[in-house]
């Protein structure tokens, strides 16, 4: 008798999307600022900095696209509470979907970047400005030089930067 049918080969995994301008900034930032010599990099270039909680990475739902005392407010003042850290994904930030499509992107936006005193060692370029809703940047106490951007100053959120202290950090827009 003949031998059994092979069984069927497993289906290859869906295609990787490209990363989003927000991702790409991130991963800049990361690359720019010697990133691998960072204190505390938790997670960073690891899948998508919202669902992934990249470390000093604050995200919220686009559907409550504020940052606000500790929590993330829609439009209407409805309260999202932050996650909790042990959960192993934000709250809201997960598409839920692995088709590798754009129905895979996460439902999020980086609202905060915290990474003060952490080693960063270089400087910030325009790629920041595809942080298009972020409301706080903190990068104090690194060893960042050269001059701010000035896109951070023309992110319709932003509402906070601080660099000082740092090694030789102009500033060329009002922050």
């Amino acid at each position: 008798s003949p031998p059994p049918p092979a069984p069927p080969s497993p289906s290859p995994p869906p295609p990787s999307l490209p990363p989003t301008d927000f991702v790409s900034a991130l991963v800049n930032l990361y690359s720019m600022t010697g990133g691998t010599s960072w204190h505390m990099n938790t997670n960073w270039l690891d899948g998508e900095p919202c669902v992934n909680q990249w470390r000093g990475i604050t995200c919220c739902p686009d559907t409550h696209p504020q940052l606000a005392a500790g929590a993330c407010i829609a439009h209407t003042g409805e309260r999202h509470a932050l996650s909790d850290p042990a959960d192993t994904v934000p709250n809201g930030c997960s598409s839920g979907s692995v088709t590798g499509t754009s129905a895979d992107a996460a439902r999020c936006v980086v609202k905060s970047i915290d990474l003060a005193e952490n080693n960063l060692v270089g400087s910030l370029n325009e790629s920041m400005s595809a942080l298009t809703s972020l409301q706080y940047l903190v990068v104090s106490g690194n060893q960042l030089y050269g001059e701010l951007p000035a896109a951070l100053s023309e992110l319709p959120s932003i509402r906070r930067v601080q660099v000082y202290p740092n090694l030789g950090v102009a500033m060329n827009a009002s922050h």
